[in-house]
């Protein structure tokens, strides 16, 4: 029923449009019709013959929203190679393991390897036991020196106002920085609650100060990591219902969550550790034991896709460790964007790029340097097919799997959306009706209308495109 109700309201707003009309003057007259713009960027071009088919304040800067990641994934494809690899690596300070020891130090150090998951780190500890491990006379170390510790992007961001969480953006990941905590309702004591929690450890101790409510409300679940200790502490609210229900919970400090978490496990396997938990940046020699990795490739795919806004920001810390071979921060990786658009030549007058995600409302873009970096991706053979194959697909998956099918165009717009209140956008590659190829770049800030609505101007812009160029 919505989308036969979007199809209507497109389809009137085209008869009202004379077919009398230029091209550039149908789409000028959507968006006449169009209430409380704020903002407005749009640029249209045919990558192939150069040509503008459409322009409108293309050098206004405008707040983008996720358009951001664009320019995140973009950049590492040119700067790192798809093929570059997100690792976590089990190292030891041993060069000869042997005769069930490892005399040393055991440390587990994250490359931002995203896709690391609990079940990977069983594996590792698993690994240990088969080589007859059974004693490790120094510490447990986890290291996460790859990345800086401003885990959280307010630290880093001047007057941040985005009220959308994420987890910690730090270089060791495990489960996406996140526990589940499950709330068990005791039959027969309606104001009694069991506690499950993945991934499952004995260090965890759990303090319950919520509330039991009928009422929609949230607890507020805290997660403090010590060396040999995990305290869950929950606050707020707990829902009654009958059957068990979860909520996500962010990990304080990765590297020692990590850490406490294999110390756990090995000691589960009777595995005898001398030493401590600890957090540090290992910088003696060390030997690999175990690895495991994903590729840039993969990553972005879920990033663009998807829209995922962790995944955009460990890709953003990531390309400023590489390009300054220090620590990944903010400052090192907004010079790593702002270097690969003057490697490109693309304008970056009126631009200000902040995070990777586009969460900041302290981002600017301009649709001129959107559409300048998606035909220097289109005319760049070696990043162009990983690119595209990223971006949602019109009518098919992502962000656009909703839009734009009943019209002709299902999988012939490939592109990234954005969305924030007050902020809506698109940007993408078109396979026009004639066969011919067009970039499309539309920024909205607006302070009237939701988002559903702004999307119907965009699909109405890009279904007149398709069918008169």
């Amino acid at each position: 029923m919505k989308q036969l109700i979007k199809i209507l309201f497109i389809l009137s707003v085209s008869f009202s449009i004379s077919s009398g009309q230029t091209l550039q003057n149908k789409i000028s007259s959507i968006l006449a019709g169009a209430k409380g713009i704020t903002k407005i960027g749009i640029r249209i071009i045919d990558p192939d013959s150069g040509k503008i088919i459409y322009e409108k304040n293309s050098r206004e800067p405008v707040t983008p929203a996720s358009t951001v990641k664009l320019f995140t994934t973009s950049a590492a494809l040119l700067n790192l190679g798809k093929e570059f690899k997100f690792s976590t690596r089990l190292l030891t300070t041993d060069n000869n393991v042997g005769d069930g020891t490892i005399d040393g130090d055991l440390i587990i150090k994250g490359l931002a390897n995203p896709f690391f998951t609990s079940a990977q780190l069983d594996s590792m500890a698993l690994m240990l036991k088969e080589l007859g491990i059974n004693r490790i006379s120094g510490n447990i170390v986890g290291d996460d020196s790859y990345f800086d510790s401003r885990y959280d992007r307010e630290k880093w961001i001047k007057h941040e106002r985005s009220k959308l969480a994420l987890p910690p953006i730090s270089s060791l990941i495990m489960n996406r920085n996140e526990i589940t905590l499950s709330f068990i309702p005791i039959k027969n004591k309606s104001k009694r609650f069991e506690f499950s929690i993945l991934p499952k450890s004995n260090l965890y101790q759990i303090t319950n100060k919520a509330k039991i409510t009928r009422r929609r409300r949230l607890p507020s679940i805290l997660v403090y990591s010590r060396p040999g200790k995990i305290k869950i502490s929950i606050g707020g609210y707990i829902r009654r219902r009958r059957h068990a229900y979860s909520y996500k919970a962010f990990i304080d400090n990765p590297p020692l969550f990590v850490a406490d978490l294999l110390y756990d496990k090995l000691k589960n396997q009777g595995v005898q550790v001398a030493g401590g938990i600890k957090v540090n940046m290992y910088k003696g020699k060390t030997y690999l034991l175990d690895k495991r990795e994903t590729t840039l490739e993969d990553v972005i795919k879920k990033t663009d896709k998807e829209s995922d806004n962790f995944l955009a920001e460990i890709i953003f810390k990531t390309l400023g460790a590489q390009y300054s071979h220090e620590p990944g921060n903010s400052f090192y990786a907004t010079q790593a964007v702002y270097s690969f658009l003057t490697k490109t030549g693309i304008n970056s007058d009126n631009i200000d790029i902040v995070d990777g995600s586009g969460l900041s409302r302290a981002n600017k873009l301009t649709a001129l340097a959107v559409t300048q970096l998606l035909k220097f991706v289109y005319n760049d053979k070696e990043i162009f097919n990983t690119f595209y194959s990223s971006l949602s697909s019109a009518g098919e998956d992502g962000t656009l799997e909703s839009r734009l099918a009943g019209f002709g165009l299902k999988g012939n717009f490939h592109g990234k959306t954005g969305t924030l209140n007050g902020v809506s956008a698109v940007s993408g590659y078109l396979s026009a009706n004639s066969g011919k190829n067009v970039i499309v770049s539309i920024l909205i800030n607006f302070n009237r209308g939701g988002a559903d609505y702004w999307r119907e101007i965009q699909d109405e812009i890009i279904i007149q495109v398709a069918k008169d160029y």
